[in-house]
């Protein structure tokens, strides 16, 4: 659904940009694309998003161009990357950061923090940015039955306190 210039999602959709990014939004995301172009005479590229709510995983750079980045924008931060693959999410007057690969510059309320792979933070509206801890280990998917039929899924995934999961699923594994 599209409404001003606003992309609304029920489902998982991916934007492919110029330079190989890709973005994969989740349902019910509001996204918004601010800017997506190729600097004159160079191969970098500036592409910026604004998350106003939901959440996005982003593979950024994949050719590690230099000089090339993505930011993400959402009402209470800012994600700025340069070759990474991470996740942002916008709630509530918060927004989360989780940083799969690479290095992630965080920022919010004039305060930023670097948030190495693996580790992620949370900042809520007019406060910076907490201090990265270390995201949970994937649980393991061996005992998940590998075929479902009709439209119901069941995962049993152990509780962990202040942490949730976000199931995915998807006909390939590429999530095409």
């Amino acid at each position: 659904k599209i409404k001003n210039n606003i992309f609304w999602f029920y489902s998982i959709a991916k934007l492919k940009f110029a330079d190989g990014s890709i973005s994969t939004l989740k349902s019910n995301s509001s996204f918004s694309l601010v800017t997506s172009q190729q600097y004159a005479g160079q191969l970098s590229y500036s592409i910026k998003i604004k998350l106003s709510a939901g959440r996005t995983e982003i593979v950024a750079n994949p050719q590690h161009l230099q000089d090339d980045h993505v930011e993400v924008e959402t009402p209470t931060a800012v994600a700025v990357v340069r070759g990474t693959e991470f996740r942002v999410g916008a709630e509530n007057a918060k927004a989360i950061e989780e940083t799969l690969q690479g290095l992630v510059d965080f920022s919010a309320n004039g305060q930023a923090v670097q948030v190495s792979e693996q580790f992620g933070t949370v900042a809520r509206a007019g406060e910076p940015p907490t201090a990265p801890q270390k995201l949970p280990d994937a649980p393991s998917t061996q005992a998940f039955t590998k075929l479902f039929h009709g439209n119901q899924a069941r995962f049993d995934v152990p509780l962990l306190a202040g942490f949730s999961w976000v199931a995915q699923l998807a006909t390939d594994q590429s999530f095409n």
